[in-house]
């Protein structure tokens, strides 16, 4: 009943669903800088019982107060019913703005209830994001404890290399169900802030997640916080979801010792002049480090801290010098099969996609300095994305690398982002080994890893 036999949506359902009459906004970004113009194309749809004749459409930007910042009209025009309509252009220049700020852009039809609105956000096209004096600004954890136990102010800038356990960030939350969907597992259900807490300042942001947050978000690890007190809250804290209701934060701050402490997982370093709201996030966190006002209430023991971050540990393949090659992999993006001994889950080894699509099996090969004894593995699939995960396996060993008897383990890795650990019947002693992927997660012909290590007795 909702759809034509061309499989267009019946105006009875549109109007069912979204209203006789909705005016639309196309814009390419949400995010802007006060050097930049706003630029929007207006349109209307229409499916009520008639045309509206002489219609009056006019647009209108306000800050979040109410205060206008610019306004103005669309020709009149006849809104034919049954389709889409267009109005015309919005151009804005931002000069004036006081940014940082949140700005709402209204588009309406004069003397009718008709409305729609839309967020944009702009930030400041210079923003001094230098360390502040009295503020140490590090992305070392042993530095940042040092600091703390002379009772310094410090701004820790967490990644997954430093952080003991943490998921992948996301603007888009889990879809439908987890347990249906396994790739959404990892997956949050968005972000609750502390909106009147001053590292967020000028930051403008609701409680919830907007359009602001887009590149954050997909550039953040999720830290876990389960070891943390029961009511250690972080700034910014993500909502998990049911399937793992996890403790998770993006931003909190703490008293360790005498120190002061901000812990940050967002990725607030990488290209910043070109990301405006990452730079202003980052200034604005800054600016209450450097201030009076950082007096953490909240308290961590080192060993509490310890639990949430540390610095990066090698993996027993990087210690022994362990050489791993495969039978593809990404070249054209670095996606190299060294990748899962570099203890980042972040970095990853991918088999060629672009210029050709090798199918399965698919497999990358461990040589070792000299034989040794392992009693099972651990795999990390990557994390960002399904696609390259893949299911059923086999784990082979070799003391010459060229013969190869049955393997020693074969199984099905679970469909997911958790870490699969195997472990052997018995200890096995070998120089060389090789873990060959069978089947594609949904049968797709690529497969990937995050990590991979040997489990040593």
């Amino acid at each position: 009943a909702f759809w034509d036999s061309k499989g267009l949506i019946t105006p009875e359902a549109y109007r069912r669903f979204c209203g006789p009459t909705v005016p639309l906004l196309r814009m390419s970004k949400r995010t802007y800088t006060d050097d930049e113009t706003f630029t929007a194309k207006a349109e209307i749809t229409h499916f009520g019982a008639k045309d509206i004749a002489n219609a009056s459409p006019k647009w209108l930007i306000t800050d979040k107060a109410g205060k206008m910042i610019a306004s103005g009209s669309f020709p009149k025009c006849k809104i034919a019913t049954g389709g889409l309509t267009d109005l015309g252009e919005i151009s804005v220049p931002l000069v004036n703005v006081k940014a940082p700020a949140e700005l709402i852009v209204t588009l309406s039809l004069a003397g009718s209830k008709v409305s729609n609105d839309w967020h944009i956000w702009v930030y400041p096209t210079e923003v001094d994001t230098s360390a502040p004096e009295g503020v140490l600004v590090t992305e070392s954890v042993d530095d940042a404890v040092s600091a703390l136990k002379q009772a310094r102010k410090v701004v820790l800038l967490a990644s997954s290399r430093t952080l003991v356990s943490s998921r992948p960030g996301s603007f888009t939350p889990v879809f439908w169900s987890p347990i249906l969907f396994k790739a959404q597992a990892a997956k949050s259900m968005g972000i609750l802030c502390d909106t009147v807490h001053p590292a967020l300042a000028d930051f403008p942001t609701d409680s919830y997640t907007n359009w602001q947050w887009y590149d954050l978000l997909n550039s953040s690890r999720m830290m876990v916080l389960d070891g943390t007190p029961a009511d250690f809250h972080p700034i910014v804290q993500f909502i998990d979801n049911f399937m793992k209701n996890q403790k998770l934060g993006g931003l909190f701050e703490a008293r360790v010792g005498e120190g002061k402490l901000i812990v940050c997982s967002f990725d607030l370093k990488t290209d910043v002049e070109k990301r405006p709201a990452a730079r202003q996030l980052l200034k604005s966190i800054l600016d209450y480090a450097a201030s009076p006002t950082f007096e953490p209430y909240q308290r961590l023991t080192l060993e509490e801290l310890s639990k949430i971050v540390g610095e990066p540990k090698q993996t027993f393949l990087q210690k022994i010098g362990a050489v791993i090659t495969a039978d593809s992999e990404d070249t054209a993006d670095g996606n190299l099969a060294a990748n899962i001994m570099d203890g980042d889950p972040e970095t990853i080894w991918h088999t060629e996609w672009a210029a050709s699509t090798p199918p399965f099996p698919h497999e990358v090969k461990i040589e070792l300095p000299e034989a040794i004894e392992i009693t099972g593995f651990r795999c990390l699939p990557r994390q960002d994305m399904s696609n390259g995960w893949f299911t059923d396996y086999e784990f082979y060993a070799s003391n010459d690398g060229k013969s190869w008897e049955d393997p020693i383990a074969k199984g099905t890795f679970a469909s997911g982002a958790d870490e699969s650990i195997v472990r052997f019947d018995k200890p096995v002693r070998a120089r060389y080994f090789r873990l060959v992927g069978l089947k594609g997660y949904q049968n797709n012909p690529w497969a990937a890893i995050a990590e991979f290590d040997l489990i040593r007795p």
